[in-house]
């Protein structure tokens, strides 16, 4: 059974239970932080205390936390005017091209936790223990009942949050889908991506409300293992997006800047070599 589809239809109200189990700091895995290189995981907890032990706290703000997925790289797209491939726009068509593709995959990876939380967001979550928080929805899927349990833990720096899945069948029997980190302004976040127990993504967020923004995914499992993309955004106006192919090791990126000049390397175009467009998206040669 797909976990996106789980998602999907998980929208029917449900009272929230005592939980047997809540996220704490040594649930956080070392093995993910290596993964991707955007969060110092233990830096950022440096402070933290678990639910039991941290002072009180209030209650995340769902609907401010699904903010950290909603990058927006539309700027990337903006290509300039369609065309042969060797017409004068070819370099920053093939950019466009090539930043659409990234941000269909990121958004493919991202969007399940994104919509979870929103759904929370939509329904309620209720206090299950000091500094813990939890809303459950129990909906029909092919036939047979299917339970999300989401759970928050105040830990004085921010929210710790998991997932978990129970089927009727017990295909899935409180399983971990994703855990994570939410900071108190949201400008830091990660999740763990989960299948059956093993890890198989990562995801990492940073930004700080003025412009600069890096968001770095990366896939541990099936058949783009290996495989990362990374988005970066500054205040001065720069867009990149970097994507490492796990089976290749090739590395591709685009690059925009704030004067609409740009680069772009992709193994498949200009023999593979970076290809250059100016402030008026026609080609240009690119600076040693």
């Amino acid at each position: 059974m797909r976990l996106v589809a789980l998602v999907s239809v998980i929208a029917l109200s449900g009272c929230a239970q005592s939980p047997v189990d809540y996220p704490v700091l040594a649930d956080v895995s070392p093995e993910a932080d290596a993964r991707v290189d955007v969060i110092d995981r233990t830096e950022v907890l440096a402070e933290a205390l678990d639910a039991d032990l941290a002072p009180r706290g209030s209650a995340m703000d769902l609907a401010d936390a699904s903010t950290a997925f909603a990058l927006d790289p539309s700027r990337l797209t903006d290509a300039g005017p369609e065309g042969r491939s060797d017409n004068p726009y070819a370099n920053v068509l093939a950019g466009a091209i090539a930043s659409t593709s990234a941000y269909a995959i990121t958004v493919g990876v991202m969007a399940p936790p994104a919509i979870a939380i929103g759904v929370v967001a939509d329904g309620q979550i209720q206090r299950v223990a000091e500094n813990v928080w939890q809303a459950q929805r129990t909906v029909p899927v092919n036939g047979q009942q299917v339970t999300g349990t989401f759970t928050v833990a105040w830990v004085a720096v921010g929210w710790l949050a998991e997932m978990r899945l129970k089927t009727e069948d017990g295909t899935w029997n409180d399983d971990l889908w994703f855990t994570g980190f939410v900071g108190p302004q949201g400008g830091i976040a990660w999740w763990d991506l989960y299948d059956r127990g093993d890890l198989v993504g990562v995801i990492e967020w940073l930004g700080d409300g003025q412009g600069n923004a890096h968001l770095g995914l990366s896939a541990l499992d099936g058949p783009h293992a290996g495989s990362g993309i990374s988005w970066l955004f500054t205040e001065e106006g720069v867009a990149r997006v970097d994507a490492v192919d796990g089976t290749t090791e090739e590395h591709a990126w685009v690059q925009h800047n704030a004067d609409d000049s740009g680069e772009v390397r992709l193994p498949e175009f200009n023999e593979g070599e970076p290809a250059c467009w100016d402030v008026d998206l026609t080609n240009t040669p690119c600076d040693e």
